[in-house]
């Protein structure tokens, strides 16, 4: 018999705890997180350059530079290898665009 699952709620706490990653980096997650997983999926030596406030909360699934490099010009989606930016004027924080609140409840 299959399970009922509420959409919507799964939806909600998987951006949650991808919100309280972004916002709390060094918490354990039940999932691996960071430059060292970051390293274990052979991202580019380019990763290096990445400072650690921009790559302390990555949680990806895949390495996609397995696929190739971008030509000149060529643009994808955003990814940890990609520079850090500046919010609100500060020069040491990277660009968070999430505006989630504050992760309250996952352990």
């Amino acid at each position: 018999m299959p399970v009922g699952i509420d959409v919507d709620l799964l939806k909600s706490e998987i951006k949650n705890t991808y919100a309280c990653l972004s916002q709390e980096p060094g918490r354990d997650f039940i999932f691996p997180t960071g430059r060292a997983w970051a390293q274990a999926l052979d991202y580019p030596p380019e990763l290096a350059n990445v400072p650690e406030a921009a790559v302390e909360s990555f949680a990806g699934v895949a390495n996609p530079w397995e696929l190739g490099r971008l030509s000149a010009g060529e643009q994808a989606g955003r990814d940890v290898a990609a520079p850090a930016r500046p919010a609100r004027g500060s020069a040491s924080e990277p660009h968070r665009p999430d505006r989630s609140p504050p992760c309250a409840h996952h352990p």
